[in-house]
């Protein structure tokens, strides 16, 4: 079965190959075969078949993968897992697409995270633990240092509470400032520095998770957009393809099987 994961700074789906035309999204994407290699073409057709690929944000790029699962990890490029990508990948050029490589560790979990092969010491039963556990050996694989998770400070933890807690609409800066008596300027600079992701990203990330598990629930895109605060299904299909590529439609339609989990 295939499977995608809502984490707040990325989106992994593991599953069944696909091909896709040409296009280009907002988020950095990895892609990997997890037992064959696959293919990648950019917008001037050029070629690279390997085992691991990473594409840039807004870079035209098309996808060839025949009978072989993938995994492919789209991450945001204002999330803490891009700046850490960004200053430990000193081998990796962010203006094109390039070959990368995992460990036999990470590609030996993203196969039991596919179900083609028994759990690995590291992975629980849990498929939500064990895709926690292979974005964060994605990202140490492809980084000099791991990432490490600073300590956040108690009046982020309150706002993120506050975001946490609205689904429909989103809370004024100042009045989120006042709450924790901060300027606005203050809080948006102490919350990037600490969740590593701008304020206002953060709360369109959580939009779209609920918008997205609502939309799951009741089969239908219209009312899950509706309840995360979207003018309509237009717009919320608009905004997550511009992140990842991908129509919702797809989803929430069930044109391709998908279980969803929610990190």
């Amino acid at each position: 079965m295939n499977k995608l994961f809502f984490h707040p700074h990325c989106v992994l789906y593991i599953g069944e190959s696909f091909d896709t035309v040409l296009h280009r999204h907002h988020s950095v994407q990895i892609t990997i075969g997890v037992s064959e290699c696959l293919s990648l073409f950019n917008e001037d057709d050029e070629l690279l078949n390997a085992r691991g690929v990473i594409v840039p944000a807004n870079y035209a790029h098309k996808l060839k993968a025949k009978n072989t699962s993938i995994a492919t990890l789209f991450i945001d490029v204002q999330s803490l897992f891009y700046q850490q990508l960004r200053l430990g990948c000193k081998h990796i050029n962010f203006n094109t697409f390039q070959e990368v490589f995992l460990s036999d560790d990470s590609l030996q979990a993203l196969s039991s995270l596919t179900g083609t092969k028994s759990p690995t010491a590291s992975c629980t039963d849990k498929p939500e633990v064990c895709a926690e556990s292979v974005i964060g050996k994605i990202i140490n694989d492809l980084t000099i240092k791991g990432f490490c998770s600073p300590l956040v400070d108690e009046r982020i933890v309150k706002i993120l509470k506050q975001l946490d807690s609205t689904k429909d609409s989103q809370i004024a800066l100042d009045e989120l400032a006042q709450s924790v008596h901060l300027s606005t300027s203050r809080l948006a600079h102490l919350f990037k520095a600490q969740v590593g992701i701008p304020i206002r990203r953060y709360s369109l990330w959580r939009r779209i998770r609920y918008a997205i598990e609502y939309a799951h629930q009741q089969q239908s895109l219209t009312q899950g957009a509706h309840f995360a605060g979207f003018a309509d299904s237009a717009h919320l299909s608009r905004v997550f393809k511009e992140m990842f590529g991908i129509n919702p439609s797809l989803i929430i339609n069930q044109k391709v099987p998908l279980q969803l989990f929610f990190l």
